[in-house]
């Protein structure tokens, strides 16, 4: 229900103007002077307030200029003598939306009060999606203060009602998955599911399978039926990721299955309705995909409704400190480390960094530093060789070892087991088995001073 207030002294009046909201399905509070409008609208936030520009305390207009100041998404239809259309402008230059002369015709005002109380309820859940994109933006990965991110959040707010397909693009490591995960996490799908599926981790024979499902002896291997992520995420979200890998036949299905809002499993013989929202993800040019024939022209401009830009970190290094104070929350209770915080040498060479991996690679070079750490702050030497020396030097290959043969052989060992690391991609166990020692003989040089 719909809520409003008549701020109006005469009493008749007043309960002939509430009488018709309350035909409009409007819950209203009634007021005679500004002061009570004041205290009523400290208290709640209403959709509509329809104020006298004559009460017995104050003039409406310096009401409207308080209403203006502390809830602007309250929307104010001023009521004016016929004599006083000079100062129901000034009202309007003031924040009112809308003013109303005196003998009011009724139809004329429920046509304006109904207009404008669904706007008014529409700005406020505006308002709110905002702030929870906002909220769940610094708990999921939205994180930074940059204009760029700003901008980010602002288009997540406008676009996670509705139910339109979202091209997402932006290079590896930026946070996708994160942005998809938002969107749904802030529509009205947030109680459904939300599947995610990486194109370029499918070999091209599985895709359309682990896509669509498949009904028992569709193929040799097909002992039982199988739903498939579309199915899945009946209800609710399914992510594309780096949906420029995705090939060309099963394009074409994606297609179907957008424009008719219906799927088919392989080897069934009739569709079934879906409902699921699509937010496809990429770091390639699908454009020019589409004029080397790589990727189809009607499923981009069907993907491509509404699109997404995740800038690079070297883009917003106003962030990297943001970031990197969040990953070392997050990463510190983990690792079991020891350590409070981060110093300045060490967020200076952060910020140096042109991170080539974006926000994944700067979570992982803050969790490395976490278990390298040896004092009670990461230093600028606890980060990866490539961060940790390059910050203030003209070369990336050069190490300062030293004298003492011990301390060096160590250092060596430290760095050379922070780049087979890095090359494995971060997993320590496909690390250790490279270098031929065990996990546990990593972990305790990876801790060593």
């Amino acid at each position: 229900m719909r809520t409003g207030i008549i701020v109006e002294d005469d009493p008749d009046f007043r309960s002939l103007v509430s009488g018709w909201m309350t035909r409009l399905d409007f819950l209203v509070q009634h007021a005679e002077s500004g002061a009570q409008a004041r205290r009523i609208l400290a208290e709640s936030v209403p959709d509509v307030v329809v104020l006298d520009l004559n009460l017995p305390d104050e003039s409406g207009l310096d009401v409207l200029s308080w209403i203006t100041e502390t809830a602007p998404e309250i929307a104010t239809i001023m009521i004016t003598a016929e004599d006083s259309v000079d100062r129901a402008v000034e009202a309007m230059r003031l924040g009112a939306i809308d003013y109303i002369t005196k003998p009011v015709d009724q139809d004329e005002f429920n046509k304006r009060l109904d207009r404008l109380g669904s706007e008014a309820r529409n700005r406020r859940e505006i308002s709110a999606l905002r702030r929870e994109v906002s909220r769940l933006g610094s708990t999921t990965g939205l994180i930074g203060d940059s204009s760029a991110m700003e901008e980010v959040r602002e288009l997540v707010a406008r676009v996670a009602p509705t139910g339109t397909s979202i091209l997402v693009l932006g290079e590896t490591g930026t946070g996708k998955e994160v942005l998809a995960r938002t969107i749904h996490d802030v529509s009205d799908r947030a109680d459904g599911p939300f599947v995610a599926i990486n194109c370029a981790a499918l070999p091209d024979d599985l895709i359309e399978s682990e896509l669509f499902g498949y009904e028992k002896g569709a193929f040799t291997s097909a002992a039982e039926a199988k739903q498939g992520l579309i199915e899945l995420a009946d209800g609710g979200t399914l992510f594309l990721d780096e949906i420029g890998d995705m090939p060309l036949a099963v394009q074409a299905k994606l297609l179907r299955v957008l424009e008719e809002r219906n799927i088919q499993r392989l080897g069934a013989t009739a569709s079934r309705q879906i409902d699921v929202r699509v937010v496809a993800a990429t770091h390639q040019d699908l454009q020019q995909m589409v004029g080397q024939g790589r990727f189809r022209e009607d499923l981009f401009y069907r993907l491509n409704v509404v699109q997404l830009s995740l800038p690079p970190l070297r883009d917003r290094i106003g962030d990297i400190p943001v970031l990197a104070r969040h990953f070392f929350q997050l990463l510190h209770h983990e690792t079991n480390s020891s350590t409070s915080g981060i110093s300045d040498n060490a967020m200076a060479a952060l910020v140096a960094h042109a991170w080539p991996g974006n926000v994944r690679e700067l979570r992982n070079v803050i969790e490395r530093a976490l278990i390298f750490a040896r004092s009670d702050l990461i230093e600028r030497e606890d980060l990866p060789f490539e961060i940790g020396s390059t910050a203030n030097a003209d070369s990336a290959n050069v190490v300062d070892y030293p004298d003492n043969l011990a301390d060096a052989v160590q250092l060596f060992e430290q760095r050379h087991i922070e780049r087979i690391i890095d090359d494995c991609g971060g997993k320590r166990q496909v690390a250790a088995g490279r270098m031929g020692v065990d996990r546990s003989t990593l972990y305790r040089k990876m801790r060593q001073d």
